[in-house]
């Protein structure tokens, strides 16, 4: 038996199986840009909400610290007002 005679076809594709195959990687590469486009979006809301959390997170991390910063300007101004006195040239000296 001559193996080379039983591997080769006998005729040649037809055009149908030409166009089945070109079809199927058209369809398989649309699939795959789908798939993609689907994701990208699934990821860019996933990171729009990261990023609102994150802004609300900072905002009140913001808030924090300015109440910090008020509080101890408020007691540096009790301290110098009732070191100082009524002498302006005391107060002076101490800022």
């Amino acid at each position: 038996m001559n193996f080379a005679r039983t591997l080769s076809p006998s005729r040649p594709p037809s055009r149908g199986l030409h166009r089945a195959g070109a079809f199927l990687i058209l369809a398989t590469i649309a699939a795959a840009i789908l798939a993609s486009w689907s994701l990208r979006r699934h990821e860019l809301k996933q990171t729009r909400s990261e990023l609102a959390n994150l802004s609300v997170v900072l905002a009140q991390d913001m808030t924090r610290t300015l109440q910090t910063v008020d509080l101890v300007l408020r007691r540096t101004r009790r301290e110098l007002a009732a070191s100082a006195g009524a002498d302006p040239q005391l107060f002076e000296r101490r800022i």
